[in-house]
């Protein structure tokens, strides 16, 4: 019996032994294979990673864009502001040429009559003038009348002179 326990458990050694080494090649498989495992899972994830980095990247891309483009709407912005302040001033402008034009038809109108005013008054001064020079030649011609005037009573008087002057030579013959 002790033999036989003693075997058993000798027997149950070398199982032990076997089961020991069996489960050693059995954990050193399952080892092998969390390891490689685990190894994969590294991989993964590293791809993963890289996959994370270049998805970041493209993000920080888009911000990028997203930020120009929010620059850009920005400067749109500005540019629609400083159109319509320029539309306004346009219109401001385009009323004040208006303005301006109707007040050039008012000149132009104005001139017109000064033109007229300005021939009346020329042609005033052209008979002002005719009538200076008549008036002229009338005082030029009473003053011919009256030295006429004046030789003919001196001719008349020298005539005169000379008829008694005659009929006293007459009357003395």
């Amino acid at each position: 019996v002790i033999k036989s326990i003693t075997s058993s458990q000798s027997n149950s050694k070398i199982l032990s032994e076997h089961q020991v080494g069996a489960e050693r090649k059995a954990l050193q498989k399952k080892l092998a294979r969390v390891t490689e495992q685990a190894l994969e899972d590294c991989r993964v994830r590293k791809q993963r990673e890289e996959e994370y980095r270049a998805k970041f990247k493209e993000l920080e891309q888009e911000q990028g864009d997203i930020l120009d483009r929010r620059k850009r709407l920005t400067l749109l912005e500005n540019s629609v502001k400083d159109m319509r302040n320029k539309e306004e001033l346009l219109l401001t402008t385009t009323e004040r040429v208006l303005a301006v034009e109707e007040d050039v038809r008012n000149l132009q109108r104005m001139k017109g009559k000064l033109e007229h005013m300005q021939e009346e008054c020329n042609r005033l001064k052209a008979e002002v003038k005719s009538l200076d020079t008549d008036i002229l030649i009338a005082k030029r011609d009473e003053i011919v009348s009256t030295t006429q005037a004046e030789d003919l009573k001196q001719q008349v008087l020298q005539k005169e002179a000379e008829m008694e002057y005659s009929e006293e030579v007459i009357e003395e013959t």
